[in-house]
C-alpha cells in the first residue's frame, strides 16, 4: 500500500499571483521519474492505481493543481497591475505557469516522463512549448487540446479520420502550436 498524501508543498509567487502546490513523491529516486498531470474536475487522486502499479520502476510525482483538492485557489495579489488580455484559457495558462515553476524546483537529473489527462494535457503541451520543459516522454489520454471547444473542427475531424490521420507531424505540431498561442 503507498501513501500518496500531498504533504510537500511548493510555493510559487509571480507579480500577480501567489500559488500553493501540495505534491508528493513516490518509489525510489534511482528510477526514472514520472509526472501525472491531472485535469478537470478531478485531482492527483484520479492516478493512485497507475501510479502504485508503475511505482516499483519510476520515481513517481503527483500534485494537485492551484484550486484543486489539496492545493488552495492561486491568490491575485492586491497590488498586482490588472492585465487587459483576452485568454479563453486564462486558468490553464496559470496552471502551465506555476506547473512549469513545481517541474523547476524538482530539479529532475533526467527529463521526467509525464502523463496527462483531459486538459492536463493543454498544460503539458504548453510546458513543453512554453516554458521549455523537457521531457523524456509524454502520454496523453483522453485530453482536450484544440479549441475554443464546440468548433465544427471536431466534426469535420470525427468526420475525416482518415485524412487528418495522414496529417504529417510537423503540420499536426502547427496547429497544436497555433492553438496554443491563440490567447498571445
Amino acid at each position: 500500500m503507498h501513501d500518496f498524501n500531498l504533504i510537500q508543498t511548493f510555493i510559487h509567487e509571480t507579480t500577480a499571483h501567489t500559488f500553493e502546490i501540495r505534491w508528493t513523491r513516490v518509489g525510489d529516486e534511482k528510477l526514472p521519474p514520472l509526472v501525472f498531470i491531472h485535469g478537470t474536475p478531478w485531482c492527483s487522486a484520479e492516478w493512485h492505481d497507475l501510479a502504485a502499479a508503475l511505482s516499483s520502476r519510476f520515481n513517481i510525482y503527483l500534485y494537485d493543481h492551484p484550486g484543486f483538492n489539496h492545493s488552495p485557489s492561486p491568490h491575485r495579489l492586491t497590488d498586482a497591475p490588472e492585465q487587459n488580455m483576452i485568454d479563453l484559457d486564462g486558468p490553464l495558462t496559470l496552471r502551465a505557469e506555476a506547473s512549469a515553476a513545481l517541474f523547476r524546483h524538482w530539479n529532475f537529473e533526467t527529463r521526467p516522463h509525464v502523463a496527462a489527462h483531459d486538459n492536463g494535457g493543454l498544460v503539458s503541451l504548453r510546458l513543453l512549448l512554453e516554458h521549455d520543459i523537457s521531457f523524456a516522454s509524454l502520454c496523453l489520454m483522453d485530453v482536450v487540446a484544440l479549441g475554443p471547444f464546440g468548433l465544427p473542427f471536431f466534426k469535420l475531424v470525427a468526420e475525416n479520420e482518415s485524412v487528418f490521420a495522414a496529417i504529417p507531424p510537423n503540420i499536426t505540431e502547427g496547429f497544436v502550436r497555433g492553438y496554443e498561442k491563440r490567447d498571445t
